[in-house]
């Protein structure tokens, strides 16, 4: 058993550039079981590290990590001013750990950072910043995206009915058989053109009285062209219009 007092003493605040892979892997396997590997291999991407600005926060006791505050840096823009701000995200303790106070320790070190801060909660993260005075707005948008179905009836999965799965892919298809097709484009080669009309069409949104982040060409650069899946992402474009898109596999699909 371990005593709030006895955790918080003993527990130390390291950046993350201090923690060794082997440490980091061990802690994000526990918590992080589908992110784990390339949590580990590309924190750096992930946290958009700077090594001119503060770093996601480390919490370890004796020579183990059991927590993290890490965050994104960016400006955001209200009124057309931009200010320098954070947004929280891969903020965990290992749950052996939790209510002992470690989660509002690494907050505390966390909001030090900067004076604006964004997060989307989870319900523990969420409990833990209401403590601190932060403003929520539970209005959000959620995207939909298609999937196997099948693969939740577990005697259809069981038997592996293909052919089930495959007649609605058939007939979407057929939909769109006489369309023309618009082929994949390298994005090395086309980078300043996404770059370019980025630009123009995030500088057309005005949201008034509302923060936004400010997804410049810095931005858009770190987010492409600094991804490690950079070889897995492809630009469509048809009649001035582009999308990047990022495939991927999961168990097969």
């Amino acid at each position: 058993m371990h005593s709030r007092e006895n955790i918080s003493s003993r527990c130390k605040l390291k950046k993350i550039s201090e923690i060794s892979k082997d440490k980091l892997f061990k802690f994000y396997q526990k918590i992080y079981p589908f992110r784990y590997k390339t949590l580990t291999e590309n924190w750096k991407w992930w946290y958009r590290f700077d090594k001119n600005f503060a770093e996601p926060i480390i919490l370890e006791l004796e020579d183990k990590v059991i927590g993290q505050a890490a965050f994104l840096k960016n400006n955001i823009i209200i009124d057309d001013k931009k200010f320098p701000a954070i947004w929280f995200q891969d903020y965990a303790v290992l749950p052996e750990f939790i209510g002992m106070g470690l989660g509002k320790l690494l907050t505390k070190e966390w909001m030090k950072i900067c004076p604006n801060q964004m997060a989307i909660c989870s319900p523990y993260s969420f409990q833990v910043l209401k403590k601190f005075g932060w403003n929520f707005d539970f209005n959000t948008e959620r995207l939909i995206r298609p999937l196997n179905y099948f693969k939740f009836i577990p005697i259809l999965n069981k038997f592996n009915f293909n052919f089930l799965n495959a007649f609605p892919k058939f007939l979407i298809k057929n939909k769109f058989k006489n369309k023309t097709k618009i082929k994949p484009y390298n994005i090395d080669k086309n980078f300043n053109i996404i770059s370019d009309s980025f630009e123009i069409k995030n500088s057309k949104i005005l949201i008034k009285d509302l923060p936004r982040i400010d997804r410049d060409k810095n931005w858009l650069h770190w987010r492409i062209m600094e991804c490690p899946y950079r070889k897995d992402i492809y630009f469509f474009e048809y009649e001035n219009s582009f999308s990047l898109v990022h495939i991927y596999f999961t168990n097969k699909v």
